[in-house]
C-alpha cells in the first residue's frame, strides 16, 4: 500500500512544481516586458 501512496504524493509534488514553473515563466515574461518598455 505504501508505494502507490508515495507515487500519488510525488505526482502531486510534480504537478505543483510544474505549476510553479509556469508561474515563474509568466513572471519572467512580465519582467522582460517591463524592462523593454522602460528603455
Amino acid at each position: 500500500m505504501e508505494k502507490p501512496n508515495t507515487k500519488v504524493v510525488n505526482f502531486q509534488e510534480y504537478k505543483d512544481r510544474k505549476n510553479q514553473r509556469e508561474v515563474n515563466r509568466d513572471e519572467l515574461l512580465k519582467l522582460i516586458k517591463k524592462i523593454v518598455t522602460s528603455k
